[in-house]
């Protein structure tokens, strides 16, 4: 099982934490801005419901999908029983994906089609209300649909006044989960039903009222100056309907889709601006086309990604050192929202106690309603206390900030839980984020943030200033490091340089450290070279063979400095294959060009190269533990990493953390917990910590 930990700024001596005097730890989180997968956010698909769609856009990250349940044959009669199981199915798969779905019914999918009256309106809804029931925990909101062309409230053919619309949604509001949103298509409706345009506040909202849980969806987005009849083409009116709505969605989702490319209506700047007012949080990511190109193409759609819906962003927590048996023991933890809209269904907040990657006990973090954590609500402070019912040693002791489902049945499914975006806290396999753990924060790790304080202690190659000729930049020292996910360096200069600006600076790298192999040059096989943040796969004879996919190259400081730091990922890929091994070790060399592209300054000087071995994983030892005798490590540990011991019963088990960590791993012996003694036979694995 993969560890995971907190990325940290900083690491406190410990301190005193209330007035019993208690050690804690205060810790400073690294924000992230990865583009996250969350749930109940982003775009969601509308490309259907077999199980391969699901399945793929589960796997590119969208977390919500339309249910569009179609009942253009049953116009005047009952839904028979296998078109009411299809839709159970449909849920189903939905469920089985890890998505959730907005659910739509209407009577056609086009222009101009007849809808149903009221009275089979609210037959199809009774039949339906069981399976709502059934799948409430994958169903995100309802919009109103039924009524009109592909259920949006126009073209109607049998529900035409406001009587009737009022009727479709007292239908909805009985039929649906209490608490569960609706959404019609214009703010005009909105007032219309609710008899005006009365604000929720924090008091009024979230309650089983229609009020609280009718909201509206655009589903023509910036597509004119009215949004093809959204909103009213007076000015003043439309900006009376556009602030109502952005008071709403404080508490109620908003979203919809494009219909349209409308410069300047369309255009990137506008159109961010007012998903932020308007606490966007979904959008359909199949419409319209030439919108989302548009926007794909000036880097719109990657600034969706990330700001849809919420985005925590936890600042700084204050956390026990150690836990003692009926002891009590204060917590805080501080975060702010970085998205444009809150959670809008309620979910639990817990801190989570571990030992090792053993979750000991789940606390309930008290007044903690992610759906009031809005982005206007600056920093959110959380805070209780807790007595602990075990005792948790220093060593082991670890915490996790835990947003799992509100449903106990995906409450185990990490896919529905919140992932915060701060770097390197998320647990994939345990759905939590990882404050820290086995009591430390591993701080050797390095961060590409321009802070050099995580290089200290690690080992450098040296360079002779001034032997750089007419080259562009003259090296003065450098070092090398790697986890399991990326390949770091730190640099030197003798004067500053944009280093990753110029083309005439170069990393080699020999993937194989095999010299006969690769791009030859003075002994040196190269078979990636890293140029102006770009990699390029070297063969015998080819010094440009095609260009390297995932290698995430990430520089700090940005711009010109005498000193940088940076990475690659591990995961590169050529042609559909890793460029890296995940074990054994590589050659690397630094050189700079003159103006005219001759080699005038190498790191290593030539014939000299940089050897770095991969970290040490996944090695696997087995003892016959009749008693309580130790382990040792003979070689291949790499210095001033950390390491975890885990044990399984069986070599293909399920491993489990043992009672210590290593660090330094080289050619030392070190000892489990006696109780170990007493297994006839378990067998070890010893693998880098992340």
């Amino acid at each position: 099982m993969r560890l995971h930990h907190l990325a940290l700024l900083k690491l406190t001596t410990l301190i005193c934490l209330g007035s019993g005097g208690l050690n804690a730890r205060e810790l400073t989180l690294l924000p992230t801005a990865e583009i996250i997968a969350n749930p109940e956010r982003g775009f969601y698909s509308a490309s259907g419901l077999d199980t391969g769609t699901l399945q793929t856009n589960a796997a590119a990250g969208i977390r919500l999908c339309i249910h569009e349940i179609i009942l253009q044959e049953f116009l005047t009669v009952p839904i028979t029983p296998d078109k009411l199981e299809a839709i159970r199915q449909d849920f189903l798969r939905v469920r089985q994906a890890g998505l959730k779905c907005v659910v739509r019914v209407a009577y056609n999918d086009d222009a101009n089609l007849l809808d149903a009256p009221l009275s089979i309106v609210q037959m199809h809804l009774a039949q339906l209300k069981p399976i709502f029931a059934e799948f409430d925990s994958v169903i995100a909101f309802y919009q109103a649909g039924i009524i009109g062309s592909w259920g949006e409230w126009h073209g109607s053919t049998n529900l035409t006044t406001a009587a009737a619309r009022q009727a479709v949604v007292t239908a909805l509001l009985a039929t649906l989960p209490a608490g569960r949103f609706i959404q019609v298509r214009t703010p005009d409706f909105v007032n219309e039903l609710n008899q005006g345009a009365i604000p929720l506040t924090a008091v009024t909202a979230f309650q089983n009222t229609q009020r609280a849980r009718l909201g509206h969806h655009n589903d023509c987005w910036r597509a004119s100056a009215t949004d093809f009849g959204t909103y009213s083409s007076d000015a003043v009116v439309q900006e009376i309907a556009k602030a109502f709505i952005a008071s709403q969605t404080k508490f109620l989702p908003w979203g919809g889709e494009t219909c349209d490319l409308a410069p300047p209506y369309s255009d990137a700047a506008p159109s961010l601006a007012e998903a932020a007012r308007f606490h966007a949080t979904y959008l359909n990511k199949d419409y319209h086309p030439d919108v989302l190109e548009a926007w794909e193409g000036d880097g719109t759609m990657n600034e969706l990604r990330r700001q849809l819906g919420y985005r925590f962003e936890l600042q700084n927590a204050t956390l026990p050192d150690n836990l003692g048996i009926g002891t009590s023991y204060p917590y805080q933890i501080k975060l702010r929202n970085r998205g444009w809209a809150p959670v809008y269904n309620a979910r639990p907040v817990f801190l989570r106690v571990m030992a090792g990657d053993q979750v000991m006990f789940d606390l309930p973090i008290p007044n903690a309603d992610p759906r009031f954590w809005t982005p206007e609500a600056g920093e959110i402070v959380l805070q209780g206390a807790f007595v602990a019912p075990v005792n948790v040693a220093a060593n082991t002791l670890g915490f996790a900030f835990w947003l799992p489902d509100a449903d106990e049945s995906l409450r185990a499914r990490p896919e529905y839980s919140i992932r915060c975006a701060n770097d390197s806290v998320w647990s994939a396999d345990q759905g939590h984020n990882s404050l820290f753990a086995g009591g430390r924060t591993l701080a050797n790790k390095v961060r590409v943030d321009g802070n050099f304080a995580d290089w200290a202690g690690r080992t450098f190659t040296a360079d002779p200033v001034g032997d750089h000729s007419t080259a562009i930049t003259d090296y003065i020292e450098a070092s090398v490091a790697s986890d399991r996910d990326r390949l770091y360096l730190r640099l030197k200069f003798q004067q500053p340089v944009n280093w990753a600006a110029n083309s005439h600076n170069n990393l080699y790298v020999d993937t194989d450290n095999n010299s006969s192999t690769g791009y030859q040059d003075s002994g040196f096989g190269s078979d990636l070279l890293i140029q102006s943040g770009i990699g390029y796969r070297q063969v015998a004879g080819v010094f440009n063979h095609g260009l390297i996919t995932g290698l995430d190259f990430r520089i700090a400081p940005a711009g010109i400095a005498s000193e940088i730091e940076m990475s690659v990922s591990r995961d590169a890929m050529f042609a559909g294959q890793p460029i890296f091994a995940r074990t054994g070790s590589i050659a690397l060399l630094l050189t700079s060009e003159s103006n005219n592209y001759v080699t005038r300054e190498r790191l290593p000087d030539a014939p000299g190269k940089w050897i770095h071995s991969w970290p040490l994983a996944g090695r696997t030892l087995a003892s016959n533990w009749s008693s309580a005798q130790g382990f040792s490590i003979t070689g291949g540990g790499s210095a001033n990493t950390f390491y975890q011991v885990s044990w399984s019963n069986t070599l293909n088990g399920d491993w489990k953390p043992a009672a210590l960590s290593l660090t330094d791993a080289q050619n030392q012996s070190y000892f489990l917990d006696p109780a170990a003694a007493t297994v006839p036979r378990r067998f070890y694995r010893i693998s880098e910590a992340p």
